[in-house]
């Protein structure tokens, strides 16, 4: 799979690729393959899917942000994975920034559909989301 890195060559996954790291991938389903603004959606075994958007710039077609949105099969929110910043937004509260720019969103209840509760997020790549998606599912089922 092509890498996903911050600061790494920008590129539409490979749906095959995917498939040989992430078996309990179904689908790999290109939105925009636009240069710079690439958006994909990869959709999981169980009905799960992560909508992805990443952009990049001219130079080395390199990837500066992501935002990697995490769905349950009834379109809810499970979890989101951002690196970008706050800076442009002159609504960002200074408790928003402060978790800039790699960042994890959650909902704080039921009818929280933004993912208001965040915390500082460690995931750099699209590998790395996928292996946490991959382990949650696979893990969860097991939680008392």
């Amino acid at each position: 799979m092509a890498e996903y890195s911050y600061g790494t060559k920008l590129t539409i996954p490979d749906e095959d690729i995917i498939k040989g790291l992430f078996p309990d991938t179904v689908t790999v389903r290109i939105i925009s393959s636009s240069t710079l603004k690439p958006k994909f959606k990869i959709r999981f075994e169980d009905g799960s899917y992560l909508d992805c958007s990443e952009e990049g710039q001219f130079q080395g077609l390199r990837l500066n942000k992501f935002w990697y949105n995490w769905y349950n099969a009834d379109d809810s929110l499970i979890m989101k994975f951002h690196n970008h910043d706050h800076d442009d937004d002159p609504n960002a509260r200074e408790d928003t920034k402060r978790f800039d720019p790699l960042h994890v969103q959650f909902p704080e209840n039921v009818t929280d559909t933004n993912g208001n509760l965040r915390y500082h997020g460690h995931f750099e790549s699209l590998e790395e989301v996928l292996a946490v998606i991959w382990t949650l599912t696979k893990a969860m089922p097991h939680k008392k």
